[in-house]
C-alpha cells in the first residue's frame, strides 16, 4: 500500500553522462523519431524531448507507464527547451502515460481546506454552496471564482464558528442569528458579512437544504463615510472676513 509518493529528484541526471541504450529503450527512442519525423518536427524540438525520453526510459525502463508530472519535471531541470505536450502526447498514443490531475489553485485549495475543517453535516452544506455557486446546478449563471468564495469564507468565518457551537446544521440558523452577525461588527465589514452571508443560504434555499431563507428579510446597503466634521473654532474662522491692514 502507498501511503504517499516522494517527488523525484531528476536534477542529478538532468545534464548526467548517460550509458548506452539498452534495446528497449533504443526501440523507444527509433519509435520517438518516427513520430516526430511523420509530424515534421524540427530537430531542435526532437532533440530536448529525446533526451527526456532517453532519461525517464533509462531510469525508470522503456516498458513503463510514465507518470506526467515527473516528465514535467524532468523536462524543466533539463532546461525546459522543446515541445512536451508533443512526447505527452507520443507516449500517450502508445497507452504509456498517466496524465496528471488538473492542479487546484491556492484559493481552491483553502476552500476546500476550510470547509473540510467544520464538523460533518455543516460542512456538507458548505461543500453544497460552493457547488451551487459554481455552476453545479446553475449552468446558465455566472460561475464564482475562487478567490471570491475565500473572501465569503473569510467574511463568514466569525459568524459560522459561532453557529457550529449551537447547531448541528445550517438549517438551524434564525433571522436573529443573522441580524447578530451583521450588526457584530460595522461599516463595509458589516457589508462584507452581509453579502457573504446572503450568497451562503441563498445557495442552500436553492438547493433545498433550507426551507426558509433566514436572510430574506436582511437589507444590504454601503455605509458611505462621512467628512470628519470641523472643531467650532476652526469652522468659525473660514467664515471671519479677513483682516484690514
Amino acid at each position: 500500500m502507498t501511503i504517499f509518493e516522494v517527488e523525484r529528484d531528476w536534477r542529478p541526471l538532468a545534464g548526467a553522462l548517460l550509458p548506452a541504450p539498452l534495446p528497449p529503450v533504443k526501440a523507444l527512442l527509433a519509435d520517438f523519431a518516427r513520430y516526430t519525423s511523420e509530424n515534421r518536427w524540427h530537430q531542435k524540438v526532437y532533440e530536448p524531448m529525446a533526451r527526456v525520453l532517453r532519461v525517464a526510459a533509462t531510469w525508470l525502463g522503456a516498458d513503463t507507464v510514465f507518470r506526467e508530472d515527473e516528465l514535467r519535471a524532468l523536462h524543466r531541470v533539463a532546461g525546459g527547451k522543446g515541445r512536451i505536450r508533443g512526447l505527452l502526447a507520443f507516449l500517450d498514443q502508445r497507452e504509456q502515460l498517466v496524465t496528471s490531475p488538473p492542479r487546484r489553485n491556492r484559493h481552491e485549495a483553502f476552500v476546500q481546506r476550510t470547509i473540510a475543517a467544520f464538523p460533518p453535516r455543516i460542512s456538507d452544506e458548505l461543500g453544497t454552496w460552493v457547488g451551487v455557486l459554481r455552476g453545479a446546478s446553475r449552468p446558465h449563471h455566472r460561475v464564482t471564482d475562487y478567490a471570491t468564495l475565500r473572501r465569503y469564507l473569510i467574511y463568514l468565518a466569525a459568524p459560522l464558528a459561532a453557529w457550529t457551537t449551537r447547531y448541528t446544521t445550517l438549517r438551524q440558523v434564525t433571522e436573529a442569528d443573522v441580524t447578530a452577525a451583521v450588526t457584530a461588527v460595522k461599516g463595509p465589514r458589516a457589508h462584507e458579512r452581509a453579502v457573504a452571508i446572503r450568497s451562503l443560504f441563498r445557495a442552500l434555499k436553492h438547493a433545498k437544504l433550507v426551507f426558509v431563507d433566514p436572510t430574506r428579510g436582511l437589507r444590504i446597503t454601503r455605509q458611505e463615510l462621512l467628512p470628519t466634521t470641523l472643531a467650532p473654532d476652526r469652522l468659525a474662522g473660514l467664515f471671519e472676513p479677513p483682516r484690514v491692514r
